[in-house]
């Protein structure tokens, strides 16, 4: 081990490696390093998404608990990730400086004082390229600063907040843009061309040969004329009389200059691969950018490349800036909900399932749309076929008092439907027979008005002892419980008389019979029972 270290008691990342590799062209004969690299626009804005992307996002120190988590406000390090991080600096501007430090560089360097009682007390960005890591006698990490005004100073690894990127060996990290040198070289000379091109360029459109030698005066005649007629827009596309033997040639762009926008494109498309981002996000043309393509790409791109840039600044704030004895129970994380949201029908199906299922209550949902809370709105809903959330289940389950009355529904259900089965397969054939189609028709539509009526009695007197029985469980006032129960049947009755009347009218009289569920109208029933009796009442000033 002591060998091991013995290798490594050398500059891991300082100085002379900067200065050699800035003096590295490209084969475009450009010199890039992560300062000209933000010339390029598409370096630029790449930088500037993924530091403001992660710098948007609240990061919070937090303590662990029993049930949960909870913000550690009291802990100086909280309103440093959080709200200030030096006398000059928010944490936003801190946070976005250090990212778009390790998008440029590889890495990042923060330095962090500490008050007379050890307590962290600010964070102060400093450029990489001013930063040596190297390692003291004890071969531990240490950090030198070549300061602007000439002056060194060394730092423990415990004064200086140290931001890694991928890497070979934990210290040396892969800066992107020297890995894209070439790529980038080629877009700044791609760039440079085109600015040379079009401010030094003398390409004129055409040429008009002419079979003689012309004198000063006919030479600007013809040319006066010429401008006269077909120069401007105005003139476009008019047809030239050309006099005196005279022939007019086309000069187009050479196909080196014609193409240097697709080089232009192809290396935004090069940028985009080096850091993980989709196209559209660094605004090339022609990328696919349909709704249902960018909420796919904004997705892709919080989960595949925004997340492990999250998760280094969590890791990094948990290992160099907490205790050991203060892991245990504190850590750091961000709150990506907002970049998670959805648009707005997608965000209420979501609050609607988790409402539902009992795992967020209505204050819950309110605060992730930024709204107050609001008088009972802590309660937590429980799905009938389970027992209430966060209380013991001391009264019968919903679901249990549902299959006890199953059987009763479902015996009320085969007497309607044997008197509607009986009916229309006896006298209701007899009405064919006599009146044929149209007449069998009307005398449905009287039928099933009166059997819709002798359905929601027969169906009264189990749905009643239902309600009853599921109301010990409710808080619905007994008044209202008739009128709930009823409107429920009323609503059965009449899905019923619908889907029969539409087999009726699609096929024979006997077939329309023949598939019928008494159980499954009869399950379907007690549901929507149950769900009356558990329907909020609407306030009076909505009714």
């Amino acid at each position: 081990m002591a060998r091991l270290f013995e290798r490594r008691d050398v500059t891991v990342v300082g100085d002379d490696l900067w200065r050699s590799w800035k003096s590295i062209a490209s084969l475009a004969g450009v010199n890039v390093d992560p300062e000209t690299a933000m010339n390029f626009s598409a370096v630029f804005l790449a930088h500037k998404i993924l530091g403001e992307s992660t710098a948007m996002l609240p990061l919070f120190l937090l303590r662990r608990m029993k049930d949960g988590k909870e913000p550690a406000r009291e802990h100086p390090l909280f309103g440093i990730l959080h709200d200030v991080a030096n006398p000059e600096m928010d944490a936003y501007l801190v946070r976005e400086t250090l990212t778009t430090h390790m998008a440029g560089w590889g890495r990042a360097h923060a330095k962090v004082d500490y008050d007379a009682d050890g307590r962290i007390t600010a964070i102060w960005p400093i450029p990489p390229n001013l930063v040596t890591v190297t390692r003291d006698r004890f071969q531990r990490l240490a950090f030198e600063v070549n300061f602007s005004d000439g002056q060194k100073k060394t730092y423990r690894k415990d004064e200086m907040l140290f931001l890694r990127g991928m890497s070979s060996d934990g210290i040396n990290c892969y800066s992107p843009v020297q890995q894209a040198r070439e790529g980038i070289g080629l877009a700044l000379a791609a760039e440079g061309y085109g600015a040379a091109f079009f401010g030094n360029g003398a390409i004129p459109g055409g040429v008009l040969e002419h079979p003689g030698t012309l004198d000063e005066e006919p030479y600007n005649r013809i040319y006066e004329s010429w401008n006269g007629r077909h120069g401007g827009v105005s003139n476009a596309n008019k047809i030239a009389i050309l006099e005196e033997g005279m022939k007019y040639h086309a000069i187009g762009l050479p196909p080196g200059d014609a193409q240097f926008l697709q080089t232009r494109a192809f290396a935004v498309e090069e940028i985009a691969r080096w850091y993980r981002l989709p196209s559209m996000m660094l605004n090339l043309a022609g990328a696919n950018s349909t709704y249902a393509s960018v909420e796919a790409f904004g997705l892709q791109f919080v989960l595949y490349t925004l997340y492990p840039w999250l998760v280094r600044w969590e890791k990094s704030i948990s290992m160099q800036l907490l205790l050991e004895r203060e892991r245990k129970e504190l850590f750091a994380e961000h709150l990506m909900t907002a970049l998670l949201r959805g648009d707005t029908a997608s965000r209420y199906q979501a609050y609607a399932i988790a409402r539902q299922w009992g795992w967020l209550s209505v204050n819950e949902i309110r605060g992730f749309e930024n709204l107050n809370a609001i008088k009972d709105g802590d309660v937590y809903l429980s799905p009938l076929n389970m027992a209430e959330t966060g209380k013991p289940a001391d009264r019968p389950a919903r679901s249990l008092i549902q299959r006890s009355f199953l059987p009763v529904m479902t015996e009320a259900v085969q007497r309607a439907f044997k008197r509607e089965q009986s009916d229309v397969t006896t006298a209701g054939a007899k009405v064919m027979q006599k009146k044929g189609a149209e007449g069998f028709a009307d005398w449905l539509a009287d039928f099933y008005n009166e059997q819709r009526d002798f359905m929601v009695r027969t169906l009264a007197t189990p749905a009643h002892a239902l309600a009853e029985a599921i109301g010990q469980d409710v808080e619905t006032p007994s008044n209202d419980v008739v009128e709930r129960v009823d409107s429920a049947l009323r609503l059965a009755a009449l899905r019923h008389s619908d889907q029969a009347l539409m087999r009726l009218k699609s096929g024979p009289i006997e077939a329309a019979f023949e598939d019928y569920d008494p159980d499954r109208t009869a399950r379907w029933i007690v549901s929507q029972v149950t769900a009356a009796l558990l329907m909020p009442k609407e306030p009076e000033w909505q009714s």
